[in-house]
């Protein structure tokens, strides 16, 4: 499983309602699969590659998408997700 079909399988922004998910999460899949690629094998976790999801969203959202906290469950099951591909 690539990390962009776990973005949009949990859609973290609820952005399906608007229409088909085709690239909306291309992006921060990209810059979340380098960073976690880049991690060494001993350091990728799920709390790990979750605080990676994080990180990332605040960067590219910040403010915008609200309290990114509220995401954590979704993010988990994102890493979880990224872990076992």
């Amino acid at each position: 499983m690539t990390v962009q079909r776990a973005l949009n399988d949990e859609d973290p922004e609820r952005l399906r309602r608007f229409g088909p998910l085709a690239d909306e999460y291309a992006y921060e899949a990209q810059l979340i699969a380098e960073r976690v690629g880049a991690l060494p094998s001993g350091q990728r976790t799920i709390e790990r590659v979750t605080d990676i999801i994080t990180e990332v969203w605040l960067r590219m959202f910040g403010e915008v998408s609200g309290d990114v906290t509220l995401r954590r469950p979704v993010f988990e099951r994102v890493a979880q997700r990224i872990l076992n591909n």
